[in-house]
């Protein structure tokens, strides 16, 4: 890109983040945790009310209690700031967002994207209403907002091959949640795959598990109660006779990337690099089956929020691996895709605007 297409391109992304700000819902703590449902809203206010010690606390959900490290750096900036601790939360929430859109020009400088594949690739991500406007709607979950940044990172560390900075994202990304799993399974074959020395995956996986191990070891002091192992495996105790209800549950990470399904339609790329796009792949598959595995009785609507923390690793995969010159040269279709993005992103829920609400349903 060119020095114009550049700030076109700022101006473009300017744009879409007014057009979220100015159509998300806005709502109190109590309206969003008790009249709406976010009531994860009370575990992070829980973890952090005896600050600065940790709780000990049986009403904490043990999956929460290895969370404690952004909730108590948000805590302290709110003493720190004598701010309420939800409005702290909202700046915090804002500077991350901001930091994430940032840093997504790295990602897509790193893919060698031209100017209308930034465009599309930029819209696909930032409309997603998963991405931004879900955490404008509930910035208690600001440490998700993180997540998506070491996402970033991280699908740069694999597309330029800097695994040193692949490590050190995968080992950070244990203090934001569990699915940091599904990134340590994806560098280790990343690794694997480019005869990284034996010894360097060997401290890495020491690393990883040890601080995996006394995160949990704190998460255990902080809740009296033990993690129920079926979050990763419920669907089999599942009523398969219900199927209706199985089919909705399903359908439900539909909602988050059916911009990306669309897209798979195209065709693959001549030269495709497949160390890349078979990492990425493997993550996605990972990131994706865990709630699935979970099902409707574990993982609840939650499938789709947990579903679409990849999301970010799955349209870099789609830059990768197919043909997306296809559908920019017909600027039609380009033009009402890239529109079509704009409506996408009015989830019922989260916006302001209401058209969609008549998709809504329940199990």
């Amino acid at each position: 890109m060119d020095k114009k297409e550049k700030t076109y391109l700022i101006i473009y992304t300017t744009i879409i983040f007014v057009f979220i700000i100015f159509t998300t819902r806005y709502l109190s703590v109590e309206e969003l945790t008790y009249k709406f449902g976010q009531r994860d809203i009370e575990q992070y206010f829980l973890l952090t009310e005896l600050w600065p010690d940790l709780p000990h606390n049986e009403g904490i959900l043990p999956h929460i209690a290895t969370r404690f490290l952004v909730p108590y750096i948000i805590k302290t900036f709110s003493i720190f700031l004598n701010l309420d601790l939800f409005y702290t939360y909202k700046l915090f929430t804002l500077i991350f967002l901001l930091t994430e859109i940032f840093f997504l020009k790295f990602l897509a400088k790193a893919l060698r994207l031209s100017f209308y594949k930034s465009i599309l690739f930029i819209s696909l991500i930032i409309l997603n209403p998963y991405i931004i406007r879900s955490h404008l709607f509930n910035p208690v979950q600001a440490h998700d907002v993180l997540f998506f940044i070491l996402t970033i990172f991280y699908t740069y560390s694999v597309i330029k091959n800097k695994k040193n900075l692949l490590i050190t994202i995968t080992i950070l990304s244990i203090f934001l949640r569990q699915t940091s799993i599904a990134l340590f399974i994806g560098t280790l074959f990343f690794l694997y795959i480019n005869n990284e020395k034996k010894l360097k995956i060997f401290i890495f996986v020491f690393i990883y598990l040890l601080l995996y191990k006394i995160l949990n070891i704190i998460g255990q002091t902080i809740t009296t109660r033990e993690f129920d192992a079926r979050y990763g495996y419920g669907i089999i105790y599942y009523d398969f006779n219900q199927i209706t209800p199985l089919i909705k549950f399903l359908l439900l990470p539909v909602v988050s990337y059916f911009p990306l399904i669309l897209l798979i339609l195209l065709k693959f790329k001549k030269k495709i690099d497949y160390k890349i796009s078979l990492t990425l792949f493997l993550i996605i598959l990972l990131m994706i089956a865990q709630p699935i595995l979970g099902g409707p009785i574990f993982t609840q609507r939650n499938v789709v929020r947990i579903a679409t923390f990849c999301y970010i690793i799955a349209t870099s995969f789609i830059f990768v691996t197919f043909d997306v010159e296809k559908i920019i040269n017909k600027k039609i279709i380009y033009t009402v895709f890239v529109v079509g993005l704009f409506l996408w992103s009015l989830h019922p829920l989260y916006s302001r605007i209401n058209i969609f609400n008549i998709i809504r349903f329940n199990f």
